[in-house]
């Protein structure tokens, strides 16, 4: 016990000796307040001084400054954060890191008095401008001045121009003149040094030669620049502040906040509004000095084509992914998706109906790359990853994405593409003749139909025959003897190679002196079968989850919607016409898959199939929307016929910016023939011959469409 005692009695003296000596070397200093710009701080704590360098109490003075500290504990560190840097140190070090660059200080940063002190020298170095006087200090950041300017100037525009809509600009940091400086964009570098300047707080960047090496395609004329490449054209003006973009066939009119300077014959970009005007994200490394243009990644959706579950990232810009490796404590995969950002709320899908892939997790890994994480109830192959314009397409098993065709003298070659390996077999029926290719394990999205341009067969259908194991089946049909077929596969594809059948000898006859009759080519349409050989995409709209209007809890407007497609798709089938359904069940489906199915089956017409509702059960009559200018004659004439069979009121044909409307690439309408929330129209509804009666009427409204194409 007296041991225990002398032990506690030594450490006791011990520390207060030790709590002398540091006092003994720190004054306080007569410095009572700071000023910070305008306003007068007093310190709680007073300020003090260690071997002449004076120290502040950094938590008195933060909200000013627009900052915060920040104590990791990991590390045993602090973070002083504020607007465009941020200093790392650690107390009683020396060593600090300003914006990730290791800085010397010849005095520490302590604590005392139960605060954290920071030497002044530490604000000088971080680009604050100290002045001091007897009695009072005055601290003014260098960037904080920088903000409020261009702040001031935006203003200024906005009050001349209140018409034009400004740009919300990203910041973008200074660069360092002291290390080399560069625009990065899939491992593809470019130097900037000598290419930019400052103008006040806008960053001006000679872009062309930038543009040209990624890809782009530069046109340049008297007062104005094109960049180009086969699905985008940027204009921009040297003497007028305007962009026109035309990307995908939309147009669009840009007013970006700064014009282009043009010094010694070089044209020079504001990089920030460029960089949005083009759509690129970006990431800024302070370590080597480099702003990275990323792809936006701008939503992650659950496609449902043909009954097969698709995963598709929709981007932007082309997209570059890493090769998949399997999670390590839950079934699944991952993949990076590097120079990348996430534009999108939707980081996290479930319930995909997909038998292997449970749930999709999107994250920000870095500054320039993205995680996709697929989660299994069970261990899962590697999936198909298929780049595509507008991003990613992911499916798994083997994929078939399209069909090629060649014709080489007697020999045809039909290349199916994909991703192996594919184990096919092949048969042949005489009554009627067709070919019929069996893809085992495999999914596919090539369209359900493909006419013939050759005259070698009449078509080619697709389909996902089987779920479970995945067939994809392949029925080529012929108008005569069905040909010799061989074929080659590899890892992305598979190649039907067909020759004629030898036809069998017969006794030669005397050429008889005859004029030969020129050939007539069979025309695919004729005025009076105008059906036969179209495409037509049936829309039954909503569906599963979503139900569309809904009357005394019982009646669905999904359930009327795909009995009149099915009617219709009868109709249409009988007189020769190729229909596809984007749902034949009750079964839920997305707007973007539903136009993904009607654009990759390069569908004539597409009709969508809905019935109209109204807070107020006044609301009565039939109307057809449109939204392209090629949609409007399709609506016209299925309108036109429904207001003369159904005998109801005609509210005519509407414009509307509906989804369905916007993205297919058809000619397209949909239709609103009654409204259930009407008691009249909604009994005219239940009746089976009623809604026999609207399918009719939309296929003769079809009909006289195709009749009045020349």
């Amino acid at each position: 016990m007296t041991r225990f005692k002398s032990f506690f009695i030594a450490v006791f003296f011990l520390f207060t000796l030790t709590g002398v000596c540091v006092a003994s070397t720190m004054e306080e200093t007569p410095i009572e307040s700071i000023s910070i710009g305008s306003e007068q701080i007093k310190l709680e704590t007073p300020a003090l001084k260690k071997n002449n360098h004076l120290y502040v109490p950094i938590r008195d003075i933060l909200k000013e400054l627009n900052g915060r500290l920040v104590y990791k504990k990991k590390t045993d560190s602090y973070a002083l954060m504020f607007p465009g840097y941020t200093i790392g140190f650690k107390p009683y070090s020396l060593k600090t890191m300003i914006n990730g660059t290791a800085v010397s200080l010849k005095s520490p940063p302590i604590f005392a008095m139960g605060r954290v002190y920071i030497p002044i020298a530490l604000l000088t170095k971080s680009s604050h401008k100290v002045v001091r006087t007897k009695t009072s200090l005055s601290i003014r950041s260098s960037h904080k001045k920088r903000a409020s300017t261009s702040k001031k100037v935006a203003l200024k525009k906005t009050v001349r121009k209140k018409t034009k809509k400004k740009l919300k600009l990203p910041k973008l940091p200074s660069f360092s003149k002291k290390k080399p400086s560069s625009l990065n964009y899939f491992n593809k570098t470019f130097p900037l040094k000598h290419k930019y300047f400052y103008k006040g707080d806008v960053l001006y960047v000679e872009l062309l030669p930038f543009f040209k090496k990624i890809g782009y395609n530069i046109t340049k004329q008297k007062n104005m620049v094109t960049v180009s490449t086969k699905s985008s054209t940027f204009t921009f003006y040297t003497k007028k502040n305007v962009v026109y973009t035309k990307i995908k066939s939309k147009k669009k009119r840009h007013v970006p906040p700064h014009k282009l300077i043009v010094k010694n014959k070089k044209i020079y970009f504001p990089l920030s509004s460029t960089l949005q005007i083009f759509d690129y994200g970006y990431a800024w490394s302070s370590k080597d000095n480099s702003i990275y243009l990323l792809s936006k990644i701008s939503s992650i959706e659950s496609v449902n084509y043909k009954n097969v579950p698709l995963i598709k990232i929709n981007s932007s810009h082309p997209l570059s992914v890493s090769p998949t490796e399997t999670l390590l404590l839950r079934h699944g995969l991952y993949f990076d998706i590097n120079y990348s950002v996430l534009d999108t709320n939707d980081r996290q899908i479930k319930d995909l109906g997909f038998d292997q892939i449970s749930k999709v997790k999107a994250k920000k890994l870095d500054l320039k790359t993205t995680r996709i994480r697929l989660f299994s109830q069970d261990s899962v192959t590697a999936p198909n990853i298929v780049k595509t314009r507008d991003g990613l397409e992911i499916s798994f098993n083997s994929y078939l994405s399209g069909i090629k065709e060649a014709k080489k003298d007697n020999l045809s070659i039909f290349r199916l593409e994909g991703k192996g390996p594919f184990d096919v077999s092949v048969r042949k029926t005489k009554n009627p003749p067709k070919l019929i290719v069996d893809i085992t394990n495999c999914v596919t999205t090539m369209p359900q139909i493909k006419r013939s341009s050759s005259g070698v067969y009449k078509q080619i259908r697709t389909s996902q025959f089987k779920k479970s194991p995945y067939i994809t089946r392949m029925v080529v049909d012929f108008e005569g003897v069905v040909p010799n077929v061989s074929h080659v596969t590899s890892s992305e594809y598979i190649e039907l190679r067909m020759t004629p059948v030898p036809k069998a000898r017969v006794a030669s006859k005397k050429p008889t002196k005859a004029r030969s009759k020129p050939v007539q080519k069979k025309r695919l349409y004729s005025k009076s079968q105008p059906l036969k050989n179209r495409v037509i995409f049936v829309d039954a709209g909503h569906g599963g989850r979503d139900p569309g209007a809904v009357v005394s809890k019982k009646y669905y407007e999904k359930t009327y919607n795909l009995d009149i497609a099915k009617r219709l798709k009868r109709r249409l089938e009988a007189k020769g016409a190729i229909v596809i359904m984007s749902r034949t069940k009750d079964r839920s489906l997305s707007l973007g898959g539903r136009s993904y199915l009607a654009n990759k089956n390069k569908s004539d017409i597409m009709v969508s199939i809905h019935i109209n509702s109204f807070v107020q059960s006044k609301a009565h009559g039939t109307e057809t929307y449109y939204y392209k200018y090629k949609d409007k004659r399709l609506a016209t004439h299925i309108q036109k016929q429904l207001a003369k069979d159904l005998r109801l009121k005609n509210n005519g044909v509407k414009r509307a910016r509906l989804y369905i409307l916007r993205n297919s690439r058809m000619p397209s309408a949909l239709i609103e023939p009654v409204f259930m929330t009407n008691t009249k129209e909604h009994q005219l509804l239940k009746s089976p011959v009623f809604r026999q009666r609207i399918a009719d009427s939309v296929y003769q409204g079809i009909t006289n469409y195709f009749r009045s194409m020349k």
